[in-house]
């Protein structure tokens, strides 16, 4: 009896210790003034997002282009090769897949974003450290604008790339916002704190007890 109550006592703090609840942050990225910039860092609610701009070249390469801050949100330059500044695709040989990465600080899970169209917006993102592997893509329909996307995988990560539909074409949008959730451990109320200190030292006192 004394090991069970003492093994449910254990159990209760531990799950105490280890509680956490999801906090949701939402990203704006519209209001710019049509600048051109290597990255841009964001912040919100305690949550810091640093993007810069990348497209898939037509030899399967990645190249870093310049982020567009538009007043409609998030656009990509690349290199001169795309005088559109949207996150847009292109016919297969001649065409760049162009995305924004976003490194998040700490890790979160992107669960929908904004994004005003421009074009069609079928989008394809990745949640993974490897640029080349694990692309999601997803159909979406121009509603409104901006137009707001659930994702259909969602996965903890401090990367999220968020680009126009790969291997397609006539896809064309920037990135309005993003909402995100971060897990935060929680920390027990005294009056909990002070019930299990309490069952504890009663446990101590019942082996005493036992042991007399």
């Amino acid at each position: 009896m004394t090991k069970h109550l003492g093994r449910l006592l254990i159990a209760g703090a531990f799950a105490l210790s280890t509680s956490a609840f999801a906090s949701i942050i939402n990203f704006d990225f519209t209001g710019g003034n049509g600048s051109l910039v290597d990255s841009k860092t964001f912040t919100s609610g305690g949550v810091s997002a640093t993007a810069t701009a990348w497209s898939r070249d037509t030899n399967g390469d990645y190249v870093q282009g310049q982020l567009w801050l538009a007043g409609s949100g998030l656009g990509v330059d690349n290199a001169g090769n795309d005088n559109s500044q949207t996150v847009d695709n292109g016919p297969a040989v001649t065409g760049y897949d162009d995305y924004v990465r976003f490194l998040f600080s700490p890790l979160v899970t992107v669960t929908r974003i904004s994004v005003w169209p421009y074009g069609d917006i079928d989008i394809s993102y990745n949640t993974g450290s490897d640029p080349s592997q694990g692309w999601i893509s997803q159909l979406a329909t121009v509603y409104g604008n901006p137009t707001v996307i659930v994702l259909d995988v969602k996965k903890a990560s401090d990367y999220f790339r968020l680009g126009a539909a790969r291997d397609q074409s006539n896809d064309a949008f920037t990135i309005a916002g993003l909402q995100v959730e971060t897990s935060t451990r929680s920390v027990p109320e005294p009056g909990t704190l002070a019930l299990l200190g309490a069952g504890l030292m009663g446990l101590g006192l019942l082996r005493r007890r036992n042991h007399a």
